[in-house]
């Protein structure tokens, strides 16, 4: 609960950009220094949450827990991706202007990553997807993940895919 504009603003999603020297917001372009960048229907009926390390312990797990919120977070120099795992969807947003510019469909996205190209990495279902010049996310990891949630990479193209599923691990995929 709180202030904070996630709970505050029902049905909407806000990206804020924040300095990371001083740690305080800072403005886009538009001398704004939050954005609302997803709407959704208020009365979308939704799943009671659990807490997450309930279901994982359950072997319950299922990304409904998180309701409509994004998942996913990566940066280019100029872009931002967001994933929406209800939507099954990416914002694609200009980072100096927080607006967006362009949407990819993805099936169940959670985690993302850009690696030191800018290649953009997303988890889709309990899959590693990659996403290729054309403008299409072509699978990279397709069968030993469980219920994939976050995705990073290193300056040496390996992943690093935290899964929440019966091993509960980080595992690591080499370029």
């Amino acid at each position: 609960g709180g202030d904070h504009p996630a709970y505050r603003d029902a049905g909407e999603l806000h990206l804020l950009r924040i300095d990371p020297r001083q740690g305080k917001l800072a403005n886009f372009a538009d001398g704004k220094s939050e954005h609302v960048i997803a709407t959704f229907p208020q009365d979308r009926p939704v799943k009671p949450r659990a807490w997450e390390g309930a279901l994982v312990a359950n072997k319950a797990f299922d990304a409904d827990w998180c309701r409509h919120e994004a998942l996913g977070l990566a940066a280019t120099k100029d872009r931002l991706y967001v994933s929406l795992f209800y939507e099954n969807k990416l914002l694609v947003l200009d980072s100096e202007k927080g607006e967006q510019t362009g949407e990819l469909s993805l099936d169940r996205p959670a985690g993302l990553a850009t690696d030191a190209t800018g290649t953009l990495y997303a988890i889709s279902g309990k899959r590693v997807m990659k996403l290729a010049a054309d403008g299409k996310f072509a699978p990279v990891v397709t069968d030993v993940l469980d219920a994939p949630v976050g995705l990073a990479t290193d300056a040496q193209g390996n992943l690093y895919v935290s899964d929440w599923g019966a091993t509960m691990c980080v595992r690591v995929f080499s370029p």
